[in-house]
């Protein structure tokens, strides 16, 4: 099966969605500044799922370091001819409570090692623009969506929408944004209206 990692996303996608789960891609941890491919929710738990063509211990570390931040962790990834190839990475991956899922060169998918649960874990913000998004692919600087850009995309629709003048610190109070409070918001925003990044 010669599949692009795409590819392999969008299978994992069609298989959770069919089974009532909600999808978003390319969901950025701000705690850890890492990026997941898949994150899917369903009856308020998440699960993170990578997708990767090849099996190794970059994978393994990367669904490692989203247990904190999620309910279950996988790596997504073609099966193999030889599955003795992979045993001992099962193993680690068995012991290190990471999932393995496989996928065959049909397109179906087999859950090889379930993932532990974590309890109570640091869920990361998830926005409806990351469903849109294309998990797999590495997407440009311009096209991440990521909490910072939700905020200026809901000041500038706010004041937009707004008829009356208001100030910054009106305004903001008046959106949800990332920021710890309100006084933070207004301070980084200000600087970044001055400089010309926000228009």
């Amino acid at each position: 099966m010669s599949l692009k990692e795409s590819d392999l996303a969008k299978l994992v996608i069609e298989w959770f969605e069919s089974n009532g789960y909600e999808v978003y891609k390319e969901v950025i941890n701000t705690k850890r500044k890492n990026r997941a491919d898949i994150i899917v929710v369903k009856d308020g738990e998440y699960t993170v799922i990578e997708t990767k063509l090849s099996f190794g211990l970059t994978v393994i570390e990367q669904v490692f370091k989203w247990k904190p931040y999620s309910h279950y962790s996988y790596c997504c990834i073609p099966k193999s001819k030889s599955r003795n190839s992979r045993r001992f990475g099962y193993d680690m991956c068995k012991d290190y409570g990471v999932g393995v899922m496989e996928v065959d060169k049909y397109g179906n998918i087999s859950i090889i090692h379930e993932s532990s649960f974590t309890k109570d874990p640091e869920l990361p913000k998830l926005y409806e623009e990351q469903k849109d998004q294309e998990a797999g692919s590495k997407p440009s600087k311009d096209s991440y969506i990521t909490p910072f850009k939700i905020t200026c995309k809901k000041l500038i629709e706010y004041i937009s929408n707004s008829n009356s003048d208001q100030s910054l610190l009106t305004s903001i109070k008046n959106i949800d944004h990332h920021y710890k409070s309100d006084s933070s918001a207004k301070n980084a925003l200000t600087k970044l209206i001055n400089m010309g990044v926000i228009p």
